[in-house]
């Protein structure tokens, strides 16, 4: 019995000496594999080029601080959420300064690491790590949460030279859970102690290769369609040009048109649904060796490595937009999906696989302004535009503070007796280096980058203005004063705000002010544009559809626009009396407005013929260089008071 005891006794003493080697080594081997991952982590920053050796460079401005922050703010995030087990990440220059802390506040300091032998060891290139009790204030929320952490202290190495420090902390939750499964099988017994523990060694080390997979997979593959993630996108292009440096690569950039629609309309599930279909189309078109990545959103690109030239991509391209054009079922909704593509080849210039893509998705830009559903090549032309757009944007960012736009009017006169009786607002921009740049080239730009809320709302204010100064010098016959509602600014739901606003601050009467919205704005959501139009129509003003015949205008909703005047496209105005389709479209406008009991104003007239036929055919008003080009308000004015000579003379003949 005493035996018995004793041998059980020094069983499980030297079961539990046994069990705490075996805690201890499967401890080391944990802590050892998440230090290495880690490592991996930093090693692909610099890879991928997040973090560059310019970062490390003094001086270390707030400028290039908040820059590394805006790159590997997104980084943590991704690192703290996808299971990785990083809680805390900190960057420090050579010098001791922190590039980067996950805690904003840290950002900037300055750390004495002449006696952290960790930190210097790190220095010369070595990974270190240990346990740390996540002491400090700093540390508080840390430590309510895991209690103890691994510090890992890894060389940033670019370009074969270490050029800074990450400090990084781990949860050691994968480790404190080697413990119980250890001492539990134990307990378990003696006599099964070797064959337990080799279990759990076995577990313990396919628990930690799947994770190391897991993470590993999550860090460079899309969460929805499992592609490839921009991360490992690039590094593949990367491999592809270093292996094939005399031989082409292409990349094409795809954008899927009208993601936005499905998912306002069938909702964001439906949208999924239609980018899991669009990533299995395009892995079918591609060859085995070729890459199909999900760069986020509504964005895909494909690493073409065997190609001979632009055209061999181009049939690549043309048979994606086939096999996408394919109607496919999503939401008990039939959908018939397209993309823009942009199409870049590598050259012995190419410097980067981020220039290759940056090229590829200029080309794929091009295809979205040359009306989608088609592909575009990259050539040099289209770099010098992109760049010649975004310094326009630039400018026309600073050009409503600087004063740079002005206001020109063109009158609307009546065809019967030549009476103004409207005149339109339309806006200039007068810039200090480029002179006086065309409407149409920026106003595009305006409406893209959402600057034409701003600059919508300064001319709807100044034309009041504008408009109230001639009620005061001309009385009720002074003209009423036309101004353009971009689509942007008509969706805004602080229209009649905005509107009311500039109608008191220029104390006008309603009645003295039109907006002019053209027919595809109208259109784009008739129902609500009916409920808008009415509400305007309530506060007393005029309304007029711009560029009418261009859109797809519906007989039943038109007739339900509270609108008083129709205004036909010049570019029916320029056929008439030569072109019979052109004169017939006229006459019917002409006629549908009389039938709704509208006005008509006839734009872009620039001949007596145009003149006289758009009389003939019962058309009241007309606009165009015939009459007067847009001008200043002070150069308009003589006409003005014309006018008003002719309105009085008019009176005067009626009366007798």
């Amino acid at each position: 019995m005493r035996f018995s005891i004793v041998g059980l006794t020094v069983g499980l003493l030297v079961a539990g000496v046994l069990a705490w080697f075996i805690e201890a080594q499967l401890t080391d081997i944990l802590l050892s594999a998440v230090a290495a991952r880690a490592a991996d982590q930093v090693d692909h920053l610099g890879l991928t080029g997040y973090v560059t050796a310019e970062d490390f460079a003094v001086p270390h401005s707030p400028e290039r601080l908040a820059s590394i922050a805006t790159r590997l703010d997104p980084i943590f995030a991704d690192m703290r959420d996808d299971g990785s087990g990083v809680i805390r990440l900190q960057m420090f220059a050579l010098d001791g300064t922190v590039l980067y802390a996950d805690l904003p506040s840290k950002r900037g300091d300055t750390f004495d690491f002449t006696t952290d032998d960790h930190f210097l060891a790190a220095v010369q290139g070595h990974i270190e790590n240990e346990i740390s009790n996540l002491d400090g204030p700093e540390n508080r929320e840390l430590q309510d949460a895991f209690h103890q952490a691994l510090e890992v202290y890894v060389p940033v190495d670019i370009g074969g030279q270490v050029v800074g420090v990450y400090e990084m902390y781990q949860d050691l939750g994968p480790a404190r859970a080697v413990r119980p499964l250890v001492w539990g099988a134990t307990l378990g017994g003696f006599a099964l102690l070797f064959v337990a523990l080799l279990g759990v060694v076995q577990a313990a080390a396919v628990l930690i290769r799947r994770q190391q997979q897991t993470l590993s997979h999550h860090a460079f593959h899309d969460g929805l369609t499992d592609l490839p993630n921009r991360a490992l996108f690039l590094d593949r292009v990367g491999h592809a040009l270093a292996r094939r440096a005399h031989n082409p690569v292409a990349i094409l950039f795809l954008n899927v048109d009208g993601l936005k629609l499905v998912n306002d309309s069938l909702g964001h599930v439906a949208g999924d649904r239609v980018l899991l279909a669009v990533a299995k189309r395009l892995v079918a078109c591609v060859a085995p060796g070729d890459t199909v990545a999900r760069l986020g959103n509504d964005e895909f690109s494909i690493l073409l490595e065997d190609v001979r030239d632009a055209a061999a991509a181009a049939v690549c391209a043309k048979n994606i937009l086939d096999a996408l054009r394919a109607p496919m079922v999503v939401a008990d909704r039939e959908l018939f999906p397209t993309a823009s593509i942009g199409i870049a080849l590598s050259t012995a210039e190419t410097g980067s696989p981020e220039g290759l893509l940056r090229e590829a998705d200029t080309a794929m830009s091009r295809t979205k302004v040359r009306g989608k559903d088609g592909f575009e090549v990259f050539n040099a032309s289209m770099a010098s535009h992109a760049a010649e757009r975004l310094a326009l944007e630039t400018d026309l960012r600073r050009a409503l503070e600087r004063g740079e736009f002005s206001l020109h009017y063109q009158p609307i006169l009546s065809l019967r007796d030549g009476q103004v009786l409207e005149v339109e607002a339309l806006v200039r921009w007068n810039h200090p280096e480029r002179g006086l740049v065309p409407p149409d080239m920026f106003i595009p730009v305006a409406e893209e980058t959402g600057l034409i809320i701003a600059l919508g709302q300064w001319v709807l204010e100044q034309a009041c203005r504008q408009a109230a100064v001639w009620r005061v010098e001309l009385g009720d016959r002074a003209p009423i004063m036309g101004v353009n509602l971009s689509a942007r600014q008509f969706q805004q739901p602080e229209l009649l705000t905005a509107i009311g606003r500039a109608l008191r601050a220029a104390r006008l009467d309603p009645s003295a002010l039109k907006l002019e919205i053209t027919e595809s704005v109208l259109m784009a959501d008739a129902q609500s544009t009916v409920e808008t139009l009415q509400s305007l129509k309530t506060l007393g003003i005029g309304l007029a559809i711009d560029d009418f015949g261009t859109g797809y205008s519906s007989l039943a909703y038109l007739k339900l626009f509270p609108v008083d005047t129709l205004k036909v496209d010049r570019s029916f105005v320029d056929g008439l009396g030569e072109d019979p389709q052109d004169t017939a479209i006229v006459h019917s406008v002409v006629a549908l407005a009389k039938a709704l009991g509208l006005s008509v104003t006839g734009e872009g007239i620039e001949t007596d013929k145009q003149r006289q036929l758009l009389r003939d055919l019962d058309c009241e008003r007309g606009q165009g260089y015939l009459f007067a080009r847009p001008c200043p308000a002070a150069d308009l004015e003589p006409l003005l008071r014309a006018s008003l000579s002719i309105s009085s003379s008019a009176e005067r003949l009626r009366a007798a």
